[in-house]
């Protein structure tokens, strides 16, 4: 049977906030002394007895520059000993990074270490981001994994807290995209902020595959204003092409007239790179789909590539909006979370071919 929390984490009003559920459902979770020194031990290997057993970890404790990890663990002098920088789907920063990094060495004790725990499907991106951010020596930088850190909890929980973690972690499940129920028909899709979160996951699964074919770095999505149900863009600060990261990278839904989207190169050019990108925002008139791939007008070898797919435009339904081109993807029906991401994958890969032909 469905647990409740995880019924609920289906929809957008709940899983906005996954990531503070998450970080503060852990640390309800390690007020067990169990938990807690079997999580401190996963995170810190070379954690000595000692603390393992006396560190005490909070949730969200601003630093005086500012920063506010989403959890640490300190001494019983309030010294910072451990910083965690939990993720699920939002961008991970370097600046956040530098900032916990800079509090562990101005006020730590000669133990620092710097935690990223993310989703598996994420663990190149994490150890590329501690890289970026130059994280090192006397810090000691981990990434680990939010289902490993789940199964080593789980061999450390017995009596009550026990239930307290299955619920976690079925939650977990589906706020990190791995449990998403499928569309059961077109209702389903009509009704799509209802499922937000669903076609989110869709999206970023999807374009993060595709991002990792052709290039080492994975943008983040990024959320563009005034994009109006009929088509037009009205025109955003953020309506560019991006070079390293997109408008609003840390968004994780989609207020009515925007889109959020990630962008992923197609080839590089001479002089400006031709991206595409994968979002979701309202449909236009007359389509059903949330989700929909864009070539941007100012993207590299725009005409060429708009020509080319003008020739399938009633086979792509390709639609001209905003100096745009538009195209939607369809999300199969009854389809669990892999099939739903293969099948966008494989329409953009089919797009892609099409505007790449001489």
């Amino acid at each position: 049977m469905r647990r409740l929390l995880t019924h609920l984490a289906q929809f957008s009003a709940f899983s906005r906030q996954g990531e503070v559920l998450c970080t503060r459902a852990l640390e309800f979770l390690l007020e067990d002394a169990s938990l807690r020194e079997a999580f401190t031990r996963h995170v810190w290997p070379g954690c000595p007895d000692e603390l393992a057993r006396t560190l005490q970890w909070r949730a969200e404790l601003r630093q005086p520059n500012g920063g506010r990890p989403d959890l640490e663990a300190t001494t019983s002098e309030s010294v910072p000993v451990v910083k965690v920088e939990a993720k699920l789907g939002a961008a991970l920063t370097k600046p956040q990074l530098e900032s916990y990094a800079g509090d562990l060495n101005q006020r730590g004790s000669h133990h620092r270490v710097l935690v990223v725990l993310v989703p598996r499907y994420r663990v190149m991106e994490a150890r590329a981001s501690l890289v970026d951010a130059r994280i090192a020596a006397p810090i000691t930088a981990n990434v680990c994994v939010w289902e490993d850190v789940i199964g080593a909890l789980e061999r450390a929980a017995s009596g009550p807290v026990a239930g307290d973690l299955s619920q976690f972690s079925a939650m977990f499940r589906v706020l990190s995209g791995d449990d998403v129920e499928p569309l059961a028909d077109e209702q389903a899709v009509r009704a799509w902020r209802d499922r937000e979160t669903a076609f989110i996951t869709y999206v970023d699964r999807a374009t993060r595959e595709l991002s990792a074919a052709v290039s080492p770095k994975v943008l983040p999505l990024g959320l563009e204003l005034k994009v109006r149900r009929g088509g037009e863009i009205e025109g955003s600060d953020s309506d560019v092409e991006p070079t390293s990261a997109g408008a609003g990278e840390s968004a994780t839904r989609v207020p009515a007239g925007e889109y959020l989207r990630r962008y992923v190169l197609v080839e590089r050019r001479p002089t400006t790179d031709t991206y595409y990108s994968i979002g979701v925002r309202d449909p236009f008139a007359s389509y059903l789909t949330p989700i929909w791939l864009r070539f941007h007008r100012d993207t590299g070898d725009f005409s060429r590539v708009r020509d080319r797919l003008r020739e399938f435009r009633h086979a792509l339904r390709l639609v001209e909006s905003g100096g745009h081109v538009w195209i939607p993807i369809d999300v199969p029906l009854r389809a669990e979370r892999e099939a739903v991401v293969a099948s966008i994958v494989a329409e953009a890969k089919r797009i892609v071919d099409i505007a790449r032909a001489p």
